[in-house]
């Protein structure tokens, strides 16, 4: 592209910061910068900037005011199409919507889009797929989400409330990688996967990752620091290597992130991840009764069988430096926990 299509660009993205970003992909569905063209523009799918995107990044959407701006980014690609002549032609009346828009007071002149170009890119590519399997099970996106990994088995369960208020499975994925063995993490460097029971909010979502998308799950949280366990950036990511995060590959990543992000967007303020070494049943804490950590997973059970008891995640606390649980049903609390 040449230097004053650059510019022409880069101008017009400057003064309208209120824009979707066109995304261009490949026959395959991923991102492809390429050359952009009228055509390109044309076909490109969006995601449009909602309310509750809005409102979840402390945005306010463009007033009518900013119409100058819109018409100019709206041209552009237009205009890089026409013959030299033609271009010309047009120049006084791109350069008089250019001089309109400065002189409009920009209230939003500083605001950053929620999400970036592989985050909305993933959710156009997953958004069929996503909903052919969330109409089967009579679930939409959006809905609160929960999200349990066990390390032996290698799998990633993505549960969404349905409208009675429990949880129900929604689907389960192969992690393609973690690092370190069964138990949690205990100190920066040593590579290995965290246990327990973490939060997420809308702030550790990494549309930006190095790894297409993440997010990070909160280690350490209030029992690992009670243990004084250090280490930080532990994420569920995209891409297949690991250095104590689970990598999910970029297929899976799309769909986890979407669902993540679309909760969060839609009200949810944060959602847990309880990360376990096995499915905490008698038979299998049996064949570890002998392992250093079988005290820290008896302590996890109680958190995990209230989920699979009640199917709602449990209030989880750190007092005296074990987890305790709570949760309100019918009324009633039941609380499990020294």
């Amino acid at each position: 592209m040449k230097i004053y299509h650059k510019i022409l660009i880069a101008t017009s993205q400057l003064v309208n910061p209120c824009r979707t970003a066109f995304v261009r992909q490949d026959s395959q569905g991923y991102l492809n910068p390429g050359r952009l063209s009228y055509q390109a523009v044309k076909i490109a799918p969006t995601r449009p900037l909602e309310d509750a995107d809005l409102a979840r990044s402390g945005q306010k959407r463009c007033p009518p005011a900013k119409v100058g701006a819109n018409l100019l980014l709206d041209i552009i690609p237009f205009i890089i199409q026409l013959p030299m002549m033609l271009r010309l032609s047009f120049a006084p009346i791109a350069i008089c919507i250019f001089v309109f828009t400065l002189t409009v007071r920009l209230e939003a002149a500083d605001i950053k889009l929620p999400g970036s170009i592989t985050s909305v890119a993933a959710y156009h590519r997953s958004l069929n797929r996503l909903e052919d399997m969330l109409g089967s099970r009579s679930m939409k996106l959006g809905s609160p989400i929960f999200i349990r990994i066990f390390k032996r088995s290698s799998e990633l369960e993505v549960w969404l409330r349905k409208s009675g208020g429990r949880f129900e499975l929604f689907k389960t994925y192969i992690i393609c990688r973690y690092s370190g063995e069964l138990g949690p993490k205990l100190r920066l460097g040593d590579k290995q996967g965290p246990e327990g029971f973490y939060l997420v909010g809308a702030d550790q979502m990494n549309p930006w990752s190095r790894n297409h998308l993440s997010f990070n799950l909160g280690y350490p949280n209030d029992y690992d620091q009670s243990h004084n366990r250090s280490g930080s950036a532990l994420m569920v990511h995209g891409g297949c290597t690991s250095t104590g995060c689970y990598a999910m590959t970029d297929y899976y990543m799309d769909e986890i992130y979407t669902l993540a992000d679309a909760a969060l967007a839609r009200g949810q303020k944060e959602f847990q991840v309880h990360i376990f070494p096995f499915r905490l049943t008698p038979g299998n804490l049996a064949l570890y009764r002998s392992s250093r950590w079988h005290e820290f997973w008896l302590n996890l059970k109680q958190g995990y069988d209230l989920f699979e008891t009640y199917r709602l995640p449990p209030k989880v606390e750190v007092i005296n430096r074990r987890y305790v649980f709570s949760h309100h049903y019918d009324q009633s609390i039941a609380q499990i926990g020294p």
